[in-house]
């Protein structure tokens, strides 16, 4: 039996190679050839790719490998790296679960006025990562 491309070492080196950016205060701004050559160590096209590094970020975030801040910032660039190439997708191939991650990690961003004094992350960003991982299983 295969193993799925999110279990095996290609995600590890890749999501390694991506967290060790944010830890040298660089930022991600992945290239398409960046996001081709991650594509191809996972054996899927780029695209399938953001959803299989959304998967792995969603993980180790819930499981603490990942802080908020940094995970943002990853699911960030990931969506920008997909916008940038956005022309090359049609409506039905869009990578849902890089998007449901994305939104999850924007919803905690901002405090709105109705939540008062309550943390966003905790209120919105944890509870959509969770239903993510749940979906995920």
């Amino acid at each position: 039996m295969k193993a799925s491309p999110a279990s095996g070492p290609g995600i590890e080196a890749i999501f390694t190679e991506i967290v060790s950016r944010y830890e040298d205060d660089a930022i991600l701004f992945a290239d398409a050839a960046e996001i081709d050559r991650w594509g191809a160590k996972l054996g899927v096209d780029w695209l399938k790719s953001l959803d299989v590094i959304s998967a792995e970020l969603a993980k180790r975030y819930q499981s603490g490998l990942v802080s908020y801040e940094i995970g943002d910032a990853i699911a960030n660039d990931l969506w920008g790296a997909l916008i940038m190439r956005s022309g090359q997708v049609s409506n039905d191939d869009w990578p849902t679960l890089c998007q449901n991650v994305y939104f999850a990690f924007d919803a905690g961003e901002y405090r709105r006025k109705e939540d008062g004094d309550a943390d966003p992350v905790e209120l919105y960003t944890n509870p959509a990562i969770a239903k993510i991982i749940a979906d995920l299983a």
